[in-house]
């Protein structure tokens, strides 16, 4: 009989490029915002990190919005097995959050005198307007993240053959991203999730629910190992808060403390999604009440090992082209982004 211990599947949630709105300030969640050409730098060079790493994708996934799927096309694209990489799936469950009134408008800026969001300021002084729309409700949010893990991840990898390995990539928004990973975790219970040592930044504190905001083409690795049937069941405290739940036992202890909030807003620049809340902030109970826990370890599916957070190495070294070249749309009749600022130096 095969180890499925030695054949864990690997997962990749991975953020978009830089898009035009995210320079902007501007919110677009439902909205198709082009990417820039460093946000299409971006995808190339995690195609091609790929590709030096030796990933070699089973699976492909991505929201229906342009950003992602040319994204996800652009990792596609440097795929050793070539026109035969898998063809990517669009999901719309993967879609970013819908700002509502807010879809097209620029960032409200945060009252001085105010603890609450310039957006949430706003929003108590117009939502009763006529046509004001809501942003989406992270209950909603939550159910698609159920059932796009229903209809695609957790089936595919359930039903995989015992020595086979998959490699899932799916690529989505930030927003979506962090209620993609709650999502997961709601399906797990105590030490059946950890965190790798290497994948802790010193003096970060933090919990599982709150790993941080995601980088444009930033990415959380994880991997998913068939648990075996012998592990002795124990049932979950129904009335503890999930986050503080499925906190690792592997983790520092000040992370057991404390938590961090990332700034996950899919339109803010790059360098503020990865800022992290440095005061600490008592964990969330309310979450929502979408899909119900296990009650026991013999529901839980696998154990989960997270290897890395909010990955940028591909990054390292990339600089946005000058003269404004960098952060204009890009143009999709460019054959190749990297042919076109060659082709531009060759001129200057």
């Amino acid at each position: 009989m095969s180890d499925a211990r030695s054949h864990p599947h690997t997962v990749y949630l991975i953020r978009h490029g830089e898009t035009v709105d995210n320079l902007a300030g501007v919110y677009a969640g439902v909205t198709n915002s082009a990417l820039t050409n460093h946000g299409v730098l971006q995808g190339e060079r995690l195609g091609q990190y790929f590709a030096r790493q030796g990933v070699v994708f089973t699976h492909f996934y991505a929201s229906d919005l342009s950003r992602a799927k040319r994204t996800a096309e652009n990792i596609r694209k440097f795929q050793v097995t070539g026109d035969d990489a898998p063809a990517i799936v669009v999901c719309p469950d993967l879609q970013e959050q819908d700002f509502g009134f807010y879809e097209g408008r620029t960032f409200y800026a945060r009252s001085p005198d105010s603890k609450k969001t310039g957006k949430a300021l706003h929003r108590a002084a117009h939502q009763n307007e006529e046509g004001f729309q809501d942003i989406e409700t992270k209950e909603s949010m939550a159910k698609r993240a159920d059932s796009y893990l229903d209809e695609h991840l957790i089936s595919v990898l359930q039903g995989a053959p015992s020595d086979h390995q998959y490699i899932v990539c799916i690529v989505s928004h930030g927003i979506m991203l962090s209620s993609l990973w709650k999502a997961i975790l709601r399906r797990q219970l105590p030490n059946t999730v950890t965190l790798d040592q290497e994948a802790i930044i010193a003096g970060k504190p933090l919990a599982l629910e709150h790993l941080g905001g995601f980088s444009n083409t930033g990415y959380l690795r994880l991997e998913f190992e068939k648990r075996e049937d012998n592990v002795k069941s124990q049932v979950a405290n129904t009335e503890t808060p999930l986050a503080e739940a499925v906190i690792s036992s592997e983790l520092p202890s000040y992370a057991k403390d404390t938590v961090a909030e990332a700034s996950a807003d899919d339109n803010a620049l790059s360098d503020v999604q990865t800022v992290l809340d440095s005061a600490a902030t008592s964990l969330p109970t309310d979450l929502p009440e979408v899909r119900e826990g296990p009650k026991s370890t013999k529901d839980v599916k696998f154990r989960i090992l997270v290897k890395v957070i909010n990955g940028k190495e591909h990054l390292k070294g990339l600089k946005r082209t000058g003269g404004g070249v960098g952060s204009s749309m890009y143009d999709e009749g460019q054959k190749s982004i990297e042919t076109f600022f060659k082709k531009r130096r060759t001129r200057s």
